[in-house]
This record gives C-alpha cells, sequence and structure tokens, in this order.
C-alpha cells in the first residue's frame, strides 16, 4: 500500500515517459514480489507450522496423555488450527477453551508483523541504484518513531497481551522471536536483488528508447530552448555525417 501511493521521484518526474514507465514497472514489480514473499510465508507458516516452528519448554498433558504444546512426538509446535486441513475432524478447538490461544499462531502474527515492519523498510528506496535502504534514515525521525512504536506494541502484546489479544499466555521463546524477525529480514537481500533486475531492465529500456528516438513537439505556450529540444539519434548522425563529408 505504501508503495501504491507514493509519487515517483522528483528526478523521475521530471524525465521523460519511458523514465516514468520504467519506475511504474519497478514499483509493481516491488509489490509482486513482496506479496507473493508474504503469501509464501503465510500459507506455509499455516499449513506445515507444526513440522517447521520449534517450541520449548515442558510439556502439558490432557487427560489422555496427548501433548497439548508439542506435535506429537516432536519438538515442533503443536497446530494451533481448529480443525485439521481437508478434515472436519477438531484439531486445537478442543483445547482452544482450556489451555488458550496457541503458541502456533502466536508466531505466525509475530512473523506477519515483522515481515510488515521490513517491507516498510524495503519501501523507503526503490530506485535501481539505492541498494543501502538505511541511507538517510537517520534523518526520518518519524518513521523511526514509527517502526520503534510498532516493535514495542507488538513485544507488550505478544508477551502480556495473552487472551486479550489472541496470543499464548507464556507468550515466545526468544528463538522463536529469531525466527519471525529472520522471515522479515529476508525481505532485505530480495529488494536487492529486485533492485538491480530493475536497473538492469530500465537501462536496456532507456537505451532502446534513444535509439528508436522521441520527439518533442512544443505547443504555443511553450518557450523553446535548448533543453527542451530532442531529435532522433538517426537524425543527429546523418546530420554530423553531412557536415563532415563537406
Amino acid at each position: 500500500f505504501f508503495l501504491m501511493i507514493r509519487r515517483p521521484p522528483r528526478s523521475t518526474q521530471s524525465r521523460s515517459s519511458a523514465a516514468s514507465d520504467v519506475y511504474k514497472r519497478q514499483m509493481w514489480g516491488f509489490i509482486g514480489a513482496h506479496c507473493s514473499y508474504i503469501l509464501t510465508v503465510m500459507l506455509s507458516l499455516l499449513a506445515a507450522g507444526e513440522y517447521l516452528l520449534p517450541e520449548f519448554g515442558p510439556d502439558i498433558l490432557d487427560d489422555d496423555f496427548e501433548s497439548v504444546k508439542y506435535n506429537a512426538q516432536t519438538s515442533f509446535v503443536r497446530s494451533g488450527r481448529a480443525r485439521h486441513l481437508f478434515s472436519d475432524e477438531p484439531d486445537y478447538e478442543i483445547y482452544r477453551k482450556i489451555y488458550g490461544p496457541s503458541r502456533h499462531f502466536t508466531i505466525l502474527f509475530t512473523a506477519y508483523v515483522a515481515i510488515a515492519l521490513f517491507t516498510l523498510l524495503n519501501a523507503r528506496l526503490i530506485n535501481p541504484g539505492d541498494l543501502n535502504v538505511l541511507r538517510g534514515l537517520s534523518k526520518s525521525r518519524t518513521f523511526i518513531f514509527v517502526i520503534l512504536t510498532i516493535i514495542m506494541c507488538q513485544f507488550l502484546i505478544v508477551s502480556h497481551g495473552s487472551v486479550a489479544f489472541n496470543c499464548h499466555s507464556d507468550g515466545l521463546h526468544w528463538i522463536q522471536w529469531l525466527i519471525c524477525l529472520s522471515l522479515g529480514a529476508a525481505l532485505l537481500p530480495l529488494g536487492i536483488v529486485i533492485r538491480l533486475i530493475f536497473g538492469k531492465s530500465g537501462k536496456n529500456h532507456s537505451l532502446q528508447h534513444a535509439n528508436t528516438g522521441s520527439t518533442f513537439t512544443p505547443n504555443s505556450k511553450m518557450k523553446l530552448s535548448e533543453s527542451h529540444i530532442s531529435v532522433p539519434i538517426s537524425d543527429l548522425y546523418a546530420s554530423s555525417s553531412s557536415n563532415f563529408n563537406a
């Protein structure tokens, strides 16, 4: 959403429509790549979190001596889904009223917020040459305040929110926090790859646009100047060749 409402930089607005098209493709490429990453991570954790996310601490057994905290005979979290996948058989739904929200969904919630934070960080600079998203961050005090506020609120909600915010009563283990942060931080190298890809394609598009030539037709209200006049490169080459031959 931040990228969709963002205006192109002034340097791009003052250039030709070709430069604006390159910027638009780069912006939509960013949006598409980030959305694909978010959907992949969230759906994977939702469908297979009990095989991917580790659990820690003493186990809790129900009346049938089945584990409530761990996945069956493993060291991973128990599924927090209300029902089993592709089935109406209840899963964590039978334990929720007694033991509260699951750790599985608490990790899912925290991972989503971490990914959203790094998405905001990636969206600060999307130009091909801006590989360092931290450049100029110290000057954006409002941005820093928003990021720190979100981090503090997320920590308080997960650690002390419990049932009021639909989070596990014990919060998250520090390793689970690191997993969530790692899933978010993975967007930084993804952003660099996108910038490099669109930077290369943008140069090729600009070169192709220059070779095909683009003429500028002024209206009656414009004042002609050397900076406003552009002619096809082929015409310039032909003119220079004729002058040289003469």
